[in-house]
């Protein structure tokens, strides 16, 4: 609790690690350099409770899918990110679905400017962590301060 005032939340003597956790990135033309580092700041501070990752980068479809075992490594995952296109929220959901990978949770990093699935019909939590004031349809909405 020392640490929180500065930003950082420092792991008790007690260890939690969750398993599978999927990413998707916003990677559309409205996401900026200062976005998409905002991003993998966030992932790295959560670094340390995640086992296994799968990063997938999105615009209209799913550009890239990477699953990242060791987090030192993420920054490499972070360089791969491809896109620039329009924006759809549909499938990143579709590509966990089509191998079919169930995750523990799903954090979708956007500024929420796109199209988002009709309803929730996955069986997993999500998280969508918004760079703007939107709000999700289903799962869970973050406010991100850039």
């Amino acid at each position: 609790r020392r640490f929180i005032g500065q930003d950082l939340y420092m792991p008790s003597l007690l260890s939690y690690k969750v398993g599978l956790v999927a990413v998707a990135v916003d990677t559309s033309g409205s996401i900026g350099h200062n976005e998409l580092g905002a991003f993998a700041n966030e992932l790295r501070k959560v670094s340390a409770l995640i086992s296994e990752v799968i990063v997938m980068s999105c615009d209209a479809k799913v550009q890239s899918f990477e699953v990242v075992r060791d987090m030192g490594y993420f920054t490499n995952a972070v360089k791969k990110i491809k896109g620039g296109g329009g924006t759809s929220f549909l499938p990143p959901f579709a590509e966990l679905k089509k191998r079919r990978i169930t995750p523990e949770v799903f954090i979708y990093l956007t500024d929420g400017e796109g199209q988002f699935p009709e309803k929730h019909t996955v069986n997993y939590p999500t998280i969508w962590v918004m760079t703007t004031e939107h709000k999700a349809p289903f799962g869970m909405t973050v406010q991100m301060r850039l």
